[in-house]
């Protein structure tokens, strides 16, 4: 139980944030915005976690906590960009468009 308890304690917080920056993911690419979305998430995983992961993990050495951290570093920076892009962007203007390109497929 000693090691159990803390584990499952330092896993639940950050997968928050992490659930959020996969649903964000997902409505970027829903709104066929796969650019936007395929940058954040390359700058998040590869600019930001993987070296916080390294760093802590393996060049501290600090543990299993601050490997978590490091991995969800990435998505906490991601957030603000989609909450942003999700900010500005037209859903009527995307609505329109999806029903134009059904239109001509059907056509």
């Amino acid at each position: 139980q000693s090691l159990i308890t803390p584990v499952l304690g330092y896993s639940a917080w950050p997968t928050m944030w992490m659930s959020q920056f996969i649903c964000m993911e997902g409505i970027m690419r829903g709104a066929g915005r796969f650019v936007l979305s395929g940058a954040v998430t390359s700058v998040a995983y590869w600019v930001v976690s993987f070296p916080m992961f390294l760093l802590f993990g393996f060049v501290l050495n600090w543990g299993f906590l601050w490997m978590w951290i490091g991995i969800s570093a990435g998505p906490l920076v991601a957030l603000p960009f989609y909450a942003i892009a999700l900010y500005y962007m037209d859903f009527q203007v995307l609505a329109d468009e999806r029903r134009n390109n059904n239109a001509k497929k059907t056509a």
